[in-house]
């Protein structure tokens, strides 16, 4: 769960009890040892106890960007990968019916949800390889983690380029937000695929 908070004065906060406290404790508090001696600090610790007894994770965003030299993949019809040089992340696009999708015309992601599948694998430090798409061959005598999955849930997608008699494919994402099944999330600002050759079968 993400949620954002928000400072608040001891006269916004609609606790009664915790307001009144609060007021007492502007002057120096020996109960507690605590000395409140300006708004701004009164703000900060309410904001800690509404986070403390809000009893939900906080979870950062990540945003990450593929570099200019990451390996990049297309197969069957239509299947994308990009692969980063450190070989910790790895972006899946696949796509059904792509003659079913508007072209040259940005589209929501979710709408398509049906037609196109995004997502990211994650892998640990250490990770040594990524088995490219439509290649057979199997990664030996190197380490390899499991990754952890993050699935588009929001996103455009812009299809610029596609002939089903040439198999020429190029898309870009944009700002593409991913989570993981434990709620964690990634952002994809901008991602490009250009005239990948796709429709052929790997073996």
């Amino acid at each position: 769960m993400i949620i954002n908070l928000t400072l608040v004065s001891a006269d916004e906060f609609q606790i009664p009890v915790l307001r009144q406290a609060a007021e007492r404790c502007r002057q120096p508090c020996r109960t507690h040892k605590i000395a409140y001696t300006d708004h701004n600090q009164m703000r900060t610790i309410l904001t800690i106890f509404i986070f403390l007894i809000s009893s939900v994770t906080v979870f950062s965003q990540l945003i990450y960007k593929f570099e200019i030299a990451a390996d990049v993949y297309g197969c069957s019809n239509v299947s994308l990968q990009k692969i980063s040089k450190n070989r910790q992340y790895e972006l899946r696009i696949e796509i059904n019916k792509i003659d079913s999708l508007p072209i040259s015309k940005e589209f929501d992601l979710a709408k398509y949800s049906n037609y196109v599948t995004v997502y990211l694998n994650k892998y640990q430090k250490g990770n040594k390889d990524i088995r490219h798409i439509c290649n057979d061959i199997l990664i030996i005598n190197n380490k390899v983690y499991k990754p952890e999955k993050f699935v588009a849930k929001s996103g455009k997608l812009f299809i610029s380029q596609w002939n089903s008699k040439d198999f020429i494919v190029s898309l870009s994402l944009k700002n593409t937000i991913l989570k993981d099944k434990l709620g964690k999330q990634i952002q994809l600002p901008f991602e490009q695929f250009s005239q990948l050759t796709v429709g052929w079968i790997g073996g």
